[in-house]
């Protein structure tokens, strides 16, 4: 018989449920390595995606051969309003976790694809640098000072060049996997995507978009000196999925 095991996931601690007991443990591989050792064979953990707080718990769950499945954080408040249960701590959001899961015994996350764990992680940092580029340009659109706008002018040029060298990285990465080549050219067959948005689209298998205009949502980025065109689901900044 399975045992669900609720776990309210913070920046700094996991807030756990099972067994009408809660407890709680720092969010370190430390500590998470320790606990998991500790739980019964029949054990299943059940999250919520939390920003990404949660990674290191699903990583390490991997990694010890632990079943851990991931919810839609308004289904589980759904559930919880069809419940009556309005209150909302740590505790009682991860005992609401568990029993979400055994209402509808949710499937365990599947084993990770380890280049694609790699790809995930360039997309995000490129994503980061762009969004840097585009801060600096709008600064720098705000200054006179000659020595100031040089400065930054540096900054951008550093950080191009480390955006194009997580782009090399990243095509080096579906390069190496027939896989993950098969479904950017499948992705770019879509007119309007190319490679880089068929790649930023891979390591999530994001569908839909957040405002559709043919089936996708268009984002311009102009950055100084170039523009990039490209087709993301990312809602715009300063916007809420609704």
């Amino acid at each position: 018989m399975k045992i669900y095991i609720g776990i309210d996931v913070s920046k700094l601690h996991l807030d756990l449920h099972h067994h009408q007991q809660s407890t709680q443990i720092p969010n370190t591989a430390k500590a998470i390595r320790r606990w998991l050792k500790a739980l019964p064979q029949a054990a299943v953990l059940v999250c919520e995606a939390s920003g990404g707080y949660e990674s290191l718990l699903v990583t390490l769950a991997h990694a010890a051969q632990r079943p851990i499945a991931r919810l839609n954080a308004r289904q589980v408040r759904d559930f919880a309003k069809a419940k009556g249960r309005l209150a909302k701590t740590d505790k009682i959001d991860a005992q609401i976790l568990v029993d979400f899961a055994e209402a509808f015994h949710p499937e365990p996350l599947g084993l990770p694809d380890p280049l694609q764990q790699a790809l995930a992680a360039l997309v995000k940092h490129r994503a980061h640098l762009l969004m840097q580029i585009t801060q600096n340009n709008n600064l720098a659109e705000t200054l006179a000072d000659k020595k100031l706008l040089a400065l930054v002018a540096r900054t951008v040029a550093f950080l191009r060049k480390q955006a194009d060298q997580i782009e090399a990285l990243m095509a080096d990465k579906i390069s190496r996997s027939p896989n993950l080549s098969t479904k950017v050219q499948r992705l770019r067959q879509v007119q309007g995507i190319g490679t880089l948005s068929a790649t930023d689209r891979l390591p999530s298998g994001r569908r839909g978009s957040w405002r559709r205009r043919g089936g996708f949502c268009r984002r311009r980025e102009r950055l100084r000196g170039w523009r990039t065109e490209k087709i993301t689901s990312s809602p715009p900044p300063g916007r809420r999925r609704g």
